[in-house]
Formats: structure tokens, C-alpha cells, sequence
């Protein structure tokens, strides 16, 4: 009971901490379009006013699951910053703020920084991100990110519109580089996303550079359709079809484009399922007979078990002996009851001794040319 205890004071102490960053960092962010917002809205622009705006009757609140994700995306971006910018010129959190249309915009850089070259410092602007992923991958939301900070940083470059701390007076890009660095750099900006897998791979994708005006004016007409659904969040329009944001939908639940009458089929989802789960269980027989096959090759060419390796130009292998160790609920039963115990006390000792896994959803599919039902284990939080 007390290692439960623990556990929910870590799930609740990590959601505190969730919110006292946001508010620290981003400060009320019902207050202002970011650039995160439109890259979401530029997805599906539901999710994106109802993450921003959402009544309580359309948002939940996020999964401990991805909530997790999230908190361990900071800290290895907090890794990231803490191993860069002792070698390098830069700022952390750059704030650039404007009005559009009577709408406040407020964008935060994770990280510029100013690269010294020829002629003077350049100027490359760092949108982090995290992946769950075995390799990570550029999703689009990351590309209009990072793309419409670059045109606001190009946009307002000589305009009182930049600080890199709440209470800073706002000032040009060039002047607070020049009080921050020591540094006025030329307006030469570049841009870079670096993805970080939690399964320690690590890609940077780049560069780009600031957008044409079409970009810009398509970005504040966005931002006008997500100021305008704040007054009902829950009517804006979704995106069609299959989305792999929507898991992290704090909306997902009341979506509209679940409802029974107007979900539409993911199909070209299910036609590559297909494929894959085809070529899996190829590649998964194809792997069983070639391990058969080493390990015969090994028995017939060490005469042993175990005791040597056969080295190979790619690398070694041996076949050793293994056995799984395992409990069954019928000795434990005979064990406890030669000890004394009845069998209303052992059914006790079974019962407390039970663990459950944390629930998770599972995907069954029936795949029409085959009639036949198959199930698959899938995230679930």
C-alpha cells in the first residue's frame, strides 16, 4: 500500500510541476496566439481551441501517460540547453510579442543563438522536440512551428517586440542581443528542429528560412478562425480522417468526428496494417528458421554447448542451455498447505498476492477478406 501511495504522489507532484511550468514559462496562455497554437490549429482546429480555450464540457484532462511523455520531453531538452549553450552564444525562451487584428501573439524561441561566421554573427533559432518513436521523425505541426517563429522574428526584427524574461522591457532584436551578448548580429536567420527518441536516437532536422508573405497571411487568418472558436471551442472544425495528434486530444472524448453517425473510416490506415502485420509475421518466421539454422550449424561445428563462440566478420554467437523459472497457483497451494494453512487462508494469501497491470486498450480488427478476428495490444493510458 505504501509503494501505491508513493506512486500517486509522483503522478500528482509530476502534474503540479506540469502546471507550474507552463504558468512560469508561457504564462496564461488563454491570453495570447502562439506559435504552437497554429501549428496545431493547421492540423485540426478543434483540438487546437479546445487545448487552448476548452470549457470543462469539452476537455479532459491528459493521460498520466502523456503527461509523463511530456515532462521527460522538458528534461531532456533541459539536458540539451545545459550541454549547448556553455559553448555557444545564445537565449532561452525568447519571447516575441505583437498584435494582429486587435489579437495578442506571443512566441517563445526555445533556444537562439548566435553563430559567429565571416562577416559577423547569423542568427539560428532551435524548436526542440521529443519522440516516442524508435527513430524520430519530423511531423508537420513541428515544421509550421518553427517556420512562422521564423517569419515573427524576421517580421518584428527592429520592432519593440523581444524579451527573454517577464519582467524585461520589450525591445528590437538587435538591441537585446546586444544586451544580453555583447553581440548585434546581421539579419541572417536560420532555423533547425533537433528530435530527440526517448529511445536514445537523436536526428536534427533543417534548415529553414523565414517564409514568404502568402505563409504569414495564411498563419494570421488561422489565427483569427482560433480566437474566433475561444467563444465555442467545441464547435470549431476538426480534422477528417486519421490524425496521430488525436491521442493527445485533451478534446478527444466529445469530438464530433467519433460519433458514431460522423466517424469516418481510417481505411488507408487499415490497408497498411495490413501490409505490415503481413510482412511481420514473414519476416518473424524467416527469423525463427535462421536462428534454427545457427543454432545446428553450432552444435555440428563445436561438438559442445555454451563453452565457445563462433566469430563471424558481422560478429559471434553460441547457443547456450536456458530454462524459465515460473510459479503455479496449484504448488503454491499444495506448499502453503503443507504448512498448516486452510483453504480459505491460502485463497486469502493467493488473493492478496495478486498484481494488475495498468489497463490498456486493445485494437480488435476483423479483416473482411479473411472473416477473421485478430487482436493487438495498443498504447492505452
Amino acid at each position: 500500500m505504501e509503494a501505491l501511495k508513493m506512486k500517486r504522489l509522483i503522478e500528482d507532484s509530476i502534474r503540479a510541476h506540469s502546471r507550474k511550468r507552463t504558468a512560469e514559462t508561457l504564462g496564461d496562455r488563454r491570453l495570447y496566439i502562439g506559435a504552437s497554437d497554429l501549428a496545431s490549429a493547421n492540423g485540426c482546429l478543434r483540438g487546437a481551441a479546445v487545448m487552448k480555450f476548452g470549457l470543462d464540457e469539452y476537455k479532459t484532462e491528459l493521460s498520466f501517460q502523456n503527461l509523463l511523455s511530456m515532462h521527460r520531453g522538458h528534461a531532456m531538452e533541459r539536458g540539451l540547453f545545459d550541454a549547448l549553450l556553455p559553448w555557444v552564444k545564445g537565449m532561452e525562451q525568447l519571447t516575441i510579442e505583437f498584435m494582429v487584428s486587435g489579437i495578442k501573439h506571443q512566441f517563445h524561441l526555445d533556444l537562439v543563438i548566435l553563430r559567429e561566421e565571416d562577416n559577423g554573427f547569423s542568427v539560428d533559432v532551435f524548436e526542440n522536440k521529443t519522440s516516442r518513436q524508435d527513430n524520430p521523425e519530423l511531423q508537420d505541426s513541428y515544421v509550421t512551428q518553427i517556420k512562422v517563429q521564423l517569419a515573427a522574428l524576421d517580421r518584428y526584427w527592429d520592432t519593440p517586440s523581444f524579451s527573454v524574461r517577464n519582467d524585461q522591457k520589450k525591445m528590437s532584436f538587435p538591441e537585446l542581443c546586444r544586451v544580453e551578448l555583447g553581440i548585434v548580429p546581421n539579419k541572417v536567420i536560420e532555423g533547425f528542429v533537433p528530435v530527440t527518441s526517448t529511445k536514445d536516437k537523436f536526428e536534427v532536422y533543417g534548415e529553414y528560412l523565414p517564409p514568404d508573405e502568402e505563409f504569414w497571411r495564411q498563419m494570421m487568418s488561422l489565427s483569427r478562425q482560433l480566437y474566433n472558436s475561444s467563444f465555442l471551442p467545441g464547435g470549431a472544425k476538426f480534422v477528417r480522417g486519421f490524425y496521430a495528434l488525436c491521442d493527445f486530444c485533451p478534446g478527444q472524448f466529445n469530438c464530433p468526428k467519433f460519433s458514431a453517425v460522423q466517424v469516418e473510416t481510417p481505411d488507408k490506415t487499415l490497408k497498411t496494417l495490413k501490409k505490415v502485420e503481413e510482412a511481420i509475421e514473414l519476416l518473424v518466421t524467416e527469423e525463427k528458421k535462421m536462428k534454427e539454422s545457427l543454432k545446428q550449424y553450432y552444435q555440428l561445428a563445436t561438438k559442445t554447448i555454451g563453452k565457445a563462440h563462433i566469430e563471424c566478420p558481422t560478429g559471434k554467437f553460441r547457443v547456450i542451455t536456458s530454462s524459465r523459472e515460473y510459479y503455479t497457483k496449484e504448488r503454491i497451494r499444495q506448499s502453503l498447505g503443507k504448512i498448516g494453512l486452510s483453504g480459505e487462508a491460502i485463497d486469502n494469501v493467493l488473493a492478496d498476492a495478486v498484481m494488475r497491470s495498468e489497463p490498456s486498450l486493445r485494437l480488435n480488427i476483423v479483416w473482411s477478406d479473411k472473416g477473421k478476428k485478430k487482436s493487438e495490444s495498443e498504447k492505452g493510458g
